[in-house]
């Protein structure tokens, strides 16, 4: 194991991220076998040195945050600016993108969660302003009080259904152009954009809620980068290449999607990556909890992102934009009190 671990340390192509994939690897192996510990001397001072490292160290994860009521002031922008006409494609993209960063906003969610997002009621639930059920349909989606989601399926539950979130309905008191910037509404329009492409949804993505903007044209046998065995393998679709069906939409692209959502507001993506988007949401969610009496400090992690305090404060929570602060305080107390998190996250 020492020389194992020294071979990779001495290797200049293996970075701090691959070299603990790698060692990882090892220790499951260990761990039912024999139960061995891998963690040695040489083991960890290989990490250290790697660590510290300018060119091969941990990613540094920014302590600042933007403020995300720009973004959805962008989106708004661009829809207005923006003329679909009679096309629908450029109208479900939009739809798509503005969607993918409502959601993962409202819903603090990484991009695999809304990967595992599916059109059926134990995902996605509309209700009425005293709580009842409503059908799941556009229609309801256009009309509902709040929304209910989960994920089927997740990095933390794996394939099982994750705790639901509420998420509510900006109000137009408190937010401008409210209906441009409303998580159910751009699923709705979304949705019914694309409804005719739903019916040709390959059988094992067949309730996706986010779905490929073409037919599957992929190659029946690609090749993938894999870390841990440090070269690329062969990766059969389970499609068979070239089915011509539509296909559940990718997390990379999801990814993508939220990244295009930031640009439009010039948020610096070099420095704020997708992943970002999750913290950033929850310390827009934590700090004006103690000026509102409709949530808690504890809304962002333990009811939308599903993680512990001390997860939280060690990679999520930082520090609050100044210009979304200055706008907090500035509001006048009644109507802080009675402000939702979707409406601060939306604050302009």
């Amino acid at each position: 194991m020492d020389t194992y671990a020294h071979a990779l340390g001495a290797d200049p192509t293996v970075k701090y991220s691959t070299y603990n994939l790698r060692l990882r690897a090892v220790s499951n192996v260990y761990k039912y076998t024999r139960g061995m510990n891998v963690n040695t001397k040489i083991v960890a001072d290989t990490r250290k040195s790697l660590t510290k490292s300018a060119t091969r160290g941990a990613q540094k994860v920014t302590n600042r945050s933007f403020n995300s009521g720009r973004v959805f002031d962008a989106l708004a922008s661009f829809y207005k600016s923006s003329h679909f006409g009679i096309s629908t494609d450029d109208a479900e993209i939009y739809y798509r993108r503005s969607f993918t960063f409502c959601a993962r906003t409202d819903g603090c969610s990484r991009a695999d969660d809304l990967r595992h997002l599916l059109w059926n009621t134990d995902c996605i639930q509309p209700l009425t302003k005293f709580g009842i059920k409503m059908e799941l349909s556009v229609e309801a989606l256009r009309r509902c009080h709040s929304l209910r989601m989960a994920y089927q399926g997740s990095k933390t539950t794996g394939t099982r259904l994750t705790a639901a979130c509420t998420i509510n309905k900006a109000r137009a008191q408190h937010t401008s152009d409210h209906e441009l910037k409303d998580t159910a509404l751009a699923l709705a329009n979304y949705v019914a954009e694309t409804w005719d492409k739903r019916q040709l949804l390959h059988p094992m993505d067949k309730e996706a809620v986010l779905i490929s903007s073409t037919k599957c044209q992929r190659k029946a046998r690609t090749w993938r980068f894999d870390p841990v065995q440090g070269k690329k393998v062969a990766y059969d679709w389970p499609c068979g290449g070239s089915c011509g069906k539509y296909h559940a939409l990718s997390t990379d692209r999801i990814a993508k999607d939220t990244i295009w959502c930031l640009e439009r507001a010039q948020v610096d993506t070099k420095e704020f990556k997708s992943h970002q988007s999750r913290g950033n949401a929850e310390t827009v969610i934590v700090y004006p909890s103690a000026f509102s009496d409709q949530f808690t400090v504890d809304e962002a992690n333990k009811t939308r992102a599903r993680h512990s305090d001390v997860t939280q404060n060690r990679y999520y929570l930082r520090q609050p934009d100044t210009e979304f602060m200055s706008k907090v305080v500035r509001l006048q107390q009644n109507k802080r009190r009675k402000m939702f998190p979707e409406e601060f996250l939306r604050l302009s």
